[in-house]
C-alpha cells in the first residue's frame, strides 16, 4: 500500500461529518486540479491507439452517513461514476475519432495498481426536486452495488457508444484508474495504465461516407481539434448533406410539402364539416376552382368529401362536406385538415343504402366505452416520462379520499358494467405491496386492491347490475396508507366505463358502432327534427354517407331507422342538420418551400410568423456581415414538417432538412425567438404561449427541456450538436424588439471598459463553490480584474445583493455564479433573484453571464421566465448572453465544464457565444461529464454573438498558418475561424527567425471570410533555394489600415526526391528501441543523416553513418538502423526523452547535394518514478525491436534499471 498522511479538519454539510484527508503521496504538492493532459497518446495508426494515464495526487475524505463513515475519493477536474446508489470514483475520458463501422475493443496493456485498506466508498446520491420545487440531494445506496464480491467498475476502460460531431465518429474512452471492492473493503488505484483501442476497421473510416465535396466549417474543425484527443484532420469535413451508411434519421414520418397554395383549417372535435362556396371565397381562394379537383388532406392522407356542386366549376350555394376528427396528444388538442384544388381528381364519399326492409336483426343496446379524464398535476420524475402520460387528475398522499363526478348517457341498468381505474405509484417504500386502494360508485363499494411500487396499475373492476346510473354518476376514491409503508403516494390518472348503451342520441348526435355477422337494423331515438344525416366512418379516409333512412315522429322528437350488412365491427356517426360544424380559422396558406434544396443558410431564426418584422433589423446585420440568413416562421415549420399540428418534432425535422438537403456548406448557427412551455395545452391556465416549444427529455431531474437535441443530426440516441444554437424569450412582437434591439446595440457600441473585469460570485454551503471560482482566476488574462462575492463573507445576504448589482453595473465581460440555485434565485437565501434584475442599470455594460448551478435555465417554466431568461430579457440592461442548465447537475460536472469555459474565452479568445458554450460542453462530455450535462446547458442569446466587445475592431481568429517545402517552391496555406472588417492578408519572410522581413506580396490577399465563417487560403512562394530555411509571417489588415501579424512559420526546403517514408513526421518512438529510418529518392544515390536539438540545426549536430560531424561516409540504400550506441547519443540530443529533429542529405551521381525538409522524432521519456510492472516494462524492452527474439539478446543491468529508466544501460 503506498505512503499517505493523515489530516483531519470539521466542515459542516447537509449532514455534519468529520473529513479524514488522505493524501496520497507519492507526487508533488499542488493543484488537484485535473486536465485532460492526464491522458496522452503514445502511439497511434490507422488500426490502433495505445495511450497512457497518469494518476495525479488525490485526496480522500471520511463522510457520516446514514449507515455510518463512508469514504469519498476526491480528485477535483476529474469526472466521476454516475450510476445513482453505486460507489462514487473518479474517472477520466477522451474523446476518440473512430471508424465509422466496425468493432472497437478496449484492453489495458500493463499498469501496476496500490491498494489503500478498510475504506467504504460512499454512494451516488440521487439528484432531486422539493416539494417547493429547491434541488435536493438523497442519499441511495444500490443493495446489489454494496453486496457484490467483485470489483467496481468491473473494466479498467471502456469505450461508448458512437455519436457523430458534424460528420465525424466519435466515441468516448472511459477510463477507471480507482476500483473498489464492496466485500473485502478494497479500494484499488492505479498511478499509471496503459491501454490500447484496437479498430476492426481502419480509423480512416472516421469521416461519414459522402458522394460529394462540402465546404469545410472552421467553427467545429476548431471545436473537433479541440475535444478529440487523436484529431486527424482530413480533407473536407462529412458532408451532411446525402445519405449516410448507418445514419439513423431522428424524425419519422416527415411529409411532401403541400402544394404552394391550399387552405388551411383548424377542426377541435369529431363531426361532419361543411365548407360553402362563399367561405372559400372568404378565405382567398380564387373563383373559378373546378370543383372535381378539390381534395381534402390530413395527416398526409386524402380523406373523402362530398361536393354538392351545381356545374362543374364551384359556384356560389356550392358546398363541401367532409367528416373530421379531433386530436387529443400531450402537444395539442387541434387537428389540421387542408383543402387543395388544382391537382387532381378528388376523392369523393360514397354511399350506402340504408333502406329498412324488415329483414334486419335489430340490437336493443350497443358496446360503449367513456373515458373520463383531467390534468391538474404532473410529476415531471416518472419513469418513462415525457413518453409515458405524466400528467394526473390527483394526487394522493394516504390516508386520503376524493369524488369525482362524470356522465354515462343511456346505460342498461339491468346490465353489467366493467370500471377502469387507472394509478400511477410514486412511492416505494416498504413493506410490499406499499399501495391500497378502494374504489366505490355511487356509493356501493366495488373495489379493493393492494399494489406495488413506482409502476403503472389499472384497477378493472366488474359492476353488478343496478349500481351504475343513467347520467351522473360518482366515483370515489379511497387511499387509507394502511400498508405499514411509511409514505403511501399514488397519482390517480383516469375512469373508464365499459357498459351497454341504448340507441339514444344526446344533443342531437350520436357515434356508436356495432358488431355483427349480417343484416342489422338499427333504430336511434331522442333526435331533434327530421334533418337527420347518417354516416359509416368506419374507416376515416374512406367514409360513406347512409342514404334511404326512415325518419318517424316519436312523441315530440325523431327518430331514425336503418338497415346495413354488418360483418364483424362498423362505425357510425348520426347528426341533425343543426350539428354539422364548420372549420376553425379557414386561412389561405402559401408554401415557404423551406424543403427546397435552392435553399441555403449559415444563420437560421426560427420565431413566430408575428415577430418576422421585429427580427429584420438584425436579420439585415448579419447578411451585412456576410452571413447566408433564413429567417423562419414557426407555422410554416409545423405546415411542411408535420402536417400543420405542433410538435417539437417539425422543428427537429425542419433543421435535420436544412442541415442534410440545404445548399452547402450545412448551417451553422440556430436562433430560436419566442417563449416555451412544458405545459402544451395550458392544463395549468398560466397563458404562457409556446411560441418555439421545448423539446422535453428525461434527466436526473425527470422532464426537462432541451434545445441541444434540436441540433443533433445523427439519430436519436445522438447528443453531440452540429449547429450552435441558441434561444431568448418573447411573448410579443414587441418584446422580441427589445431583445433584437439589445443585440444589435451591443454589437455596434462603442463602449469599453476602462477596466476589464469580471465577477466571481459564490454560494456559502461549500467551499467547494469558492475554490471553483479561485480556479478559474489564473485563466484571466493579467489585464482584468476581479470582484468576488461570496456569500460566505457577507454577514447580511442584502449586501451581497447589493454588491452583485454594483459590480454588473461597473461593467463585468463576465459574472460566474457557482453554488446552488433554482429557477429564479441563486443561493437558498436569495442572493440574487429575478426580482433584482430590474436594479441593473448598465445599458452599455452587458455581462455575460455563466451559472453553474441547477435549474436557472429552466426555460419552459409555465409561470416564470427562469432567471437566466430575466438577465437576456431585461430591456437595456443584463445579459448579452447566459449560459444556465435547465436541469441537475453535480458539482464535479461544473468543475469540469467552468474551467473549459474560461480557457475557450480567455485562453483561445474564442467569444462568439455559440462557439464558445457548444466547444465547452463537448469538451467536456470528452472528459467525462454526463449527457445530461450535453443536453440541458442552455445559451441564452444569439449564438452569433460576441459576448464580449474588442478593444481592436481588427479582429482574425486564426485556426492554422502552416508552411510546406516543395521541390521548387513553398506553400503557405492558413485557416480562418471569422474575420471582422478584414481586407484582406500580406506576407512577410525572412531567412532567420529573429532578423528584418520583407513583405513577399505586393497587394493584399482579399478577404474572404465574415463573423462567423472563415476561409481557407494559400499562397506559393518560388523565390527560394534548396537547403535553406525561411521564416514566414502573416498579417491582416483592416478597412482603415489596421493590422496585426501572426507567426511565425518556418521551414527548410529540401527536394521532393528525398521522401519520407518512415518514421512518420512527429511520431512518438520510444527511448529504448532505435527506428529504422526509411525514405526515398528517384535520382540520388548517397545520403546522410543529420540530428539536432533545434529545429534549424543550430548548436550540436549528429551526423551518421559516421557520428557527430564525420563526413567520410555515405549510406548507399534508402534505410538506416542505427545501433544503440548511436541512437544513444541522439537519445541523448533530447535530452533521455523529448524532441529531435532529423533531415536527410543526399548527392547525386554528379556530386550534386540535395537536402530534404526537417522532421520531428518524439522521443518517449520515462519517468523517474514511474510505477509501470518494471518486470512486464523488462519484458516489452525485450520485443521492442522486432530483431530482438529473446531477453537473451538485450542484456541489461538491472540495478541501474530499477533505479531509473533513463539509466538503463544496454550491451554492445
Amino acid at each position: 500500500m503506498g505512503d499517505y498522511v493523515i489530516m483531519i479538519k470539521t466542515i459542516l454539510k447537509y449532514i455534519t461529518a468529520l473529513w479524514l484527508m488522505f493524501f496520497v503521496g507519492m507526487w508533488s504538492s499542488g493543484s488537484v486540479l485535473a486536465k485532460q493532459q492526464d491522458v496522452r497518446i503514445i502511439s497511434m495508426n490507422d488500426n490502433e491507439i495505445i495511450l497512457e494515464l497518469t494518476l495525479p495526487q488525490f485526496e480522500m475524505e471520511t463522510v457520516q452517513g446514514p449507515d455510518g463513515m463512508y469514504q469519498k475519493v476526491l480528485l477535483r477536474g476529474w469526472a466521476k461514476t454516475s450510476r445513482v446508489g453505486y460507489p462514487e470514483l473518479p474517472l477520466n475520458a477522451v474523446l476518440l475519432q473512430v471508424p465509422e463501422e466496425g468493432a472497437i475493443d478496449v484492453r489495458v496493456l500493463e499498469g501496476v495498481h496500490e491498494t489503500i485498506q478498510d475504506c467504504r466508498i460512499y454512494p451516488v446520491p440521487r439528484l432531486g426536486l422539493s416539494d417547493r420545487g429547491e434541488p435536493t440531494t438523497e442519499f441511495v445506496k444500490d443493495a446489489d452495488a454494496y453486496n457484490a464480491s467483485g470489483f467496481f467498475p468491473k473494466e479498467s476502460a471502456t469505450i461508448g457508444a458512437r455519436s457523430v460531431l458534424r460528420g465525424m465518429s466519435t466515441a468516448r474512452l472511459e477510463i477507471y484508474p480507482f476500483q473498489w471492492n464492496a466485500m473485502t473493503k478494497e479500494l484499488r488505484y492505479y498511478k499509471k495504465i496503459r491501454i490500447i483501442v484496437q479498430f476492426e476497421n481502419p480509423s480512416t473510416q472516421s469521416t461519414i461516407n459522402n458522394q460529394q465535396s462540402t465546404i469545410k466549417n472552421a467553427a467545429f474543425e476548431k471545436l473537433k481539434q479541440g475535444a478529440i484527443i487523436n484529431y486527424k484532420k482530413g480533407p473536407q469535413d462529412a458532408n451532411p448533406q446525402l445519405s449516410i451508411v448507418n445514419r439513423q434519421s431522428s424524425i419519422v414520418n416527415i411529409q411532401s410539402s403541400p402544394p404552394s397554395t391550399s387552405l388551411r383549417m383548424e377542426v377541435l372535435e369529431d363531426g361532419i364539416y361543411r365548407l360553402t362556396y362563399e367561405d372559400l371565397i372568404g378565405a382567398g381562394l380564387p373563383t373559378g376552382i373546378d370543383a372535381g379537383t378539390l381534395q381534402l388532406f390530413n395527416l398526409g392522407n386524402e380523406a373523402a368529401i362530398k361536393e354538392v356542386s351545381a356545374g362543374s366549376y364551384f359556384s356560389p350555394g356550392d358546398y363541401v362536406e367532409f367528416h373530421a376528427q379531433a386530436v387529443d396528444n400531450q402537444y395539442t388538442g387541434t387537428n389540421v385538415y387542408w383543402l387543395y384544388w388544382g391537382q387532381g381528381t378528388g376523392k369523393r364519399m360514397g354511399e350506402t343504402d340504408g333502406n329498412v326492409t324488415g329483414g334486419g336483426t335489430r340490437p336493443g343496446t350497443f358496446a360503449n366505452t367513456i373515458h373520463a379524464e383531467e390534468n391538474h398535476t404532473w410529476w415531471e420524475g416518472m419513469p418513462g416520462a415525457p413518453d409515458e402520460d405524466y400528467w394526473f387528475w390527483e394526487r394522493f398522499n394516504a390516508p386520503k379520499s376524493a369524488d369525482y363526478a362524470f356522465d354515462i348517457p343511456s346505460p342498461d341498468t339491468a346490465a353489467e358494467a366493467t370500471v377502469k381505474v387507472c394509478f400511477r405509484g410514486r412511492s416505494t417504500a416498504m413493506p410490499h405491496p406499499n399501495h391500497h386502494t378502494l374504489i366505490y360508485l355511487n356509493g356501493t363499494s366495488i373495489g379493493d386492491a393492494l399494489w406495488d411500487g413506482n409502476n403503472e396499475f389499472v384497477q378493472e373492476i366488474t359492476v353488478p347490475p343496478g349500481v351504475l346510473l343513467d347520467g351522473t354518476n360518482t366515483l370515489t376514491v379511497d387511499c387509507p396508507g394502511d400498508t405499514g409503508a411509511i409514505v403511501d403516494i399514488v397519482y390517480f390518472n383516469w375512469i373508464e366505463v365499459e357498459y351497454a348503451r341504448y340507441f339514444e342520441a344526446v344533443d342531437d348526435e350520436l357515434k356508436f358502432t356495432v358488431t355483427g355477422d349480417g343484416r342489422l337494423e338499427i333504430e336511434i331515438q331522442d333526435l331533434g327534427g327530421p334533418g337527420i344525416r347518417l354516416f359509416d366512418i368506419t374507416d376515416p379516409n374512406e367514409v360513406k354517407e347512409v342514404v334511404n333512412i326512415s325518419i318517424e315522429p316519436n312523441g315530440p322528437a325523431y327518430k331514425a331507422i336503418f338497415e346495413d350488412q354488418v360483418v364483424g365491427a362498423k362505425t357510425y356517426y348520426l347528426l341533425t342538420d343543426g350539428r354539422i360544424r364548420q372549420p376553425e380559422s379557414p386561412a389561405l396558406w402559401s408554401s415557404a418551400n423551406l424543403e427546397s434544396p435552392a435553399n441555403g443558410a449559415d444563420w437560421i431564426v426560427i420565431t413566430a410568423r408575428d415577430f418576422l418584422a421585429s427580427v429584420e433589423p438584425l436579420r439585415l446585420l448579419r447578411e451585412n456581415q456576410g452571413l447566408r440568413v433564413k429567417v423562419v416562421s414557426i407555422e410554416d415549420i409545423y405546415n411542411e414538417f408535420n402536417y400543420g399540428l405542433i410538435d417539437p418534432k417539425a422543428v427537429k425535422g425542419f433543421l435535420q432538412c436544412a442541415y442534410e438537403n440545404w445548399e452547402q456548406p450545412a448551417p451553422t448557427y440556430v436562433f430560436l425567438i419566442g417563449d416555451a412551455n412544458a405545459d402544451f395545452r395550458d392544463y395549468w391556465g398560466s397563458g404562457k404561449q409556446n411560441i418555439v416549444p421545448p423539446h422535453l427529455c428525461h434527466t436526473d431531474l425527470g422532464v426537462t427541456p432541451e434545445d441541444n437535441w434540436y441540433v443533433c443530426m445523427d439519430g436519436p440516441d445522438d447528443v453531440l450538436p452540429d449547429m450552435f444554437i441558441g434561444r431568448i424569450p418573447a411573448s410579443s412582437a414587441e418584446m422580441a424588439a427589445v431583445g433584437i434591439n439589445k443585440i444589435i446595440g451591443f454589437e455596434n457600441s462603442t463602449w469599453l471598459a476602462l477596466e476589464k473585469k469580471v465577477l466571481l460570485a459564490a454560494d456559502n454551503n461549500e467551499m467547494t463553490f469558492e475554490d471553483l471560482n479561485e480556479d478559474l482566476v489564473p485563466y484571466l488574462p493579467s489585464e482584468f480584474g476581479v470582484d468576488k462575492v461570496y456569500l460566505r463573507l457577507y454577514p447580511n445576504v442584502e449586501d451581497a445583493t447589493q454588491d452583485i448589482i454594483s459590480s454588473i453595473d461597473q461593467g463585468m465581460m463576465v459574472t460566474n455564479y457557482v453554488g446552488h440555485g433554482s429557477v429564479t434565485n441563486w443561493t437558498g437565501e436569495y442572493m440574487f433573484d429575478s426580482g433584482d434584475v430590474p436594479a441593473l442599470t448598465n445599458p452599455d455594460r452587458l455581462s455575460f453571464v455563466i451559472a453553474m448551478t441547477c435549474l436557472n435555465g429552466y426555460f419552459s417554466q409555465p409561470f416564470h421566465y427562469c432567471l437566466a431568461e430575466e438577465f437576456v430579457a431585461a430591456e437595456g440592461k443584463g445579459a448579452i448572453g447566459a449560459f444556465a442548465p435547465s436541469g441537475l447537475g453535480y458539482v464535479w460536472e461544473h468543475e469540469v465544464l467552468d474551467p473549459e469555459l474560461f480557457s475557450i474565452l480567455f485562453d483561445q479568445g474564442n467569444s462568439i457565444l455559440g462557439p464558445l458554450t457548444t466547444e465547452a460542453k463537448i469538451s467536456a462530455y470528452a472528459q467525462g461529464v454526463t449527457e445530461d450535462t450535453v443536453k440541458t446547458f442552455t445559451l441564452f442569446g444569439d449564438p452569433a454573438t460576441y459576448c464580449v466587445q474588442k478593444d481592436d475592431p481588427l479582429v482574425v481568429e486564426l485556426v492554422s498558418f502552416t508552411a510546406e517545402g516543395l521541390k521548387d517552391h513553398v506553400l503557405l496555406e492558413w485557416e480562418t475561424a471569422s474575420e471582422i472588417n478584414n481586407a484582406g492578408f500580406y506576407l512577410w519572410r525572412s531567412e532567420t527567425e529573429d532578423a528584418e522581413y520583407n513583405r513577399i506580396t505586393d497587394c493584399p490577399i482579399p478577404a474572404e471570410g465574415g463573423l462567423t465563417q472563415g476561409a481557407k487560403y494559400s499562397y506559393e512562394d518560388f523565390a527560394v533555394v534548396p537547403g535553406l530555411t525561411y521564416y514566414y509571417k502573416l498579417e491582416n489588415i483592416d478597412y482603415d489600415g489596421v493590422s496585426a501579424f501572426h507567426g511565425p512559420v518556418s521551414v527548410t526546403m529540401g527536394n521532393e526526391d528525398i521522401g519520407l517514408i518512415y518514421p512518420k513526421d512527429g511520431a512518438l518512438v520510444p527511448v529504448y528501441s532505435p527506428p529504422t529510418f526509411e525514405w526515398e529518392s528517384a535520382d540520388l544515390v548517397r545520403f546522410k543523416l543529420a540530428f539536432s536539438r533545434s529545429p534549424d540545426f543550430t548548436g550540436k549536430v549528429i551526423m551518421l553513418p559516421r557520428g557527430c560531424k564525420r563526413h567520410g561516409r555515405w549510406i548507399t540504400g534508402e534505410s538506416y538502423t542505427p545501433n544503440r550506441r548511436k541512437w544513444r547519443k541522439i537519445e541523448r540530443l533530447g535530452r533521455r526523452g523529448g524532441t529531435v529533429y532529423w533531415r536527410v542529405y543526399g548527392e547525386d551521381e554528379a556530386g550534386k547535394g540535395f537536402v530534404s525538409k526537417t522532421f520531428q522524432l518524439n522521443i518517449e521519456k520515462i519517468e523517474q518514478s514511474d510505477s509501470i510492472n518494471q518486470q512486464s516494462t523488462i519484458q516489452n524492452l525485450a520485443m521492442a525491436n522486432p530483431k530482438a527474439t529473446g531477453m537473451q539478446e538485450l542484456p541489461i543491468y538491472i540495478d541501474l534499471y530499477l533505479e531509473s529508466y533513463g539509466n538503463i544501460r544496454y550491451s554492445r
